[in-house]
């Protein structure tokens, strides 16, 4: 069985769970806060469909 790793911006697909998600980083620090914003953007290219998603990242 192959896996994939984790990425949380899988999750992300509306602008509360992506306040949500900053709010949580913020209060793990400027390191979190930083890796978040990555994790994000990549979440709001894919809702806009300009990134891969979850599916066609396991069909690949």
């Amino acid at each position: 069985m192959e896996t994939l790793p984790f990425d949380a911006a899988d999750y992300l697909d509306d602008e509360e769970m992506i306040a949500a998600y900053l709010q949580d980083a913020e209060r793990d620090g400027p390191d979190a806060v930083a890796q978040a914003m990555k994790v994000v953007a990549r979440a709001r290219a894919r809702m806009a469909g300009r990134g891969p998603s979850a599916a066609a990242r396991r069909s690949a």
